[in-house]
């Protein structure tokens, strides 16, 4: 009986651990695919293409109906400042600026 009950607790961490683990795969994805669109890389319909033809989810980190709004950028230019990707953090900060007149100050 007690080992049952280890036995469940540990498949619940491990449940918790690739749940989070599969987060972080969701996360990094809407990144990548929200720098390629900001970036002017490749098109929302483009994007859409691609990942319907290669059998992937496709997943944003913004609304792309109604743009970017000022926090979903900061959080993006964080996202590549972790990773240490500072042309990108440039690209964003510039985009912030331009649709964001105000974060100028901030």
């Amino acid at each position: 009986m007690a080992q049952d009950n280890q036995q469940e607790e540990n498949d619940d961490i491990m449940t918790q651990i690739e749940k989070k683990q599969m987060e972080l795969i969701l996360l990094e994805k809407a990144f990548e695919n929200a720098w390629y669109i900001l970036s002017g890389q490749i098109s929302f319909d483009e994007l859409i293409g691609h990942s319907f033809s290669n059998n992937e989810q496709m997943i944003m980190a913004f609304d792309p109906d109604n743009g970017p709004k000022a926090q979903e950028l900061k959080n993006m230019i964080q996202h590549w400042a972790d990773k240490e990707e500072y042309e990108r953090c440039a690209e964003l900060t510039s985009i912030l600026h331009n649709m964001y007149p105000e974060s100028i100050k901030e």
